[in-house]
């Protein structure tokens, strides 16, 4: 699923926050942390340390994207750690979420629809946050005090330069602006 890839993509958030630290120590304080609601914490009041007097718009960028992850690891949790069973309507035999799953959080809010129907919104959800995540990191790297990274040589043939360029965009100034786009909550499913 796509969430490895957001779960990822704020780990290397992070290592652009502690860049200054050893990657062994810089590791062992991350996976100190148990969950990725807490790994986001500590990412955030890095953030807030490092963006004190931010003018960038990073924090509050990475503050709206945090939000919207914990939620969706709400709404992914619901349908991995769910109860499921089978159901036959007049289209057929089908896969539900059923109410429950993790009981010690209330009524499974994808209780109902149709495994499709519940999973196929969340997985966009999750890659749009992935997108604006990368957006961050692409913004970070640029603005390492180190400076940006070196630029390809101008001696480079075009197409090899458009072939490295696609596959490492970093390597370009950025241009999307960091302005989060709120994820819509697939959560309207049932509360």
């Amino acid at each position: 699923m796509a969430w490895n890839e957001v779960e990822t993509l704020w780990f290397l958030i992070y290592t652009g926050l502690v860049y200054q630290l050893p990657r062994p120590v810089a590791e062992a304080i991350f996976k100190r942390q148990a969950t990725g609601h807490a790994q986001r914490q500590l990412i955030m009041a890095i953030a807030a340390a490092v963006f004190k007097d931010d003018t960038t718009g990073m924090l509050e960028f990475l503050k709206e994207g945090s939000k919207d992850t914990n939620e969706l690891a709400n709404e992914r949790n619901d349908l991995i750690h769910g109860d499921y069973h089978y159901g036959a309507d007049e289209h057929g035999l089908g896969l539900y979420v059923a109410p429950g799953g993790d009981r010690s959080k209330g009524t499974n809010r994808f209780a109902g629809p149709e495994m499709h129907d519940a999973l196929m919104p969340l997985i966009g959800d999750i890659e749009r946050v992935s997108k604006q995540l990368e957006v961050a990191r692409h913004h970070l790297i640029w603005n390492f005090p180190e400076g940006p990274p070196p630029p390809l040589p101008a001696s480079m043939p075009d197409d090899v330069r458009q072939m490295w360029l696609r596959a490492f965009p970093e390597l370009q100034k950025p241009t999307i602006p960091l302005i989060w786009q709120r994820v819509r909550p697939t959560a309207g499913l049932k509360s």
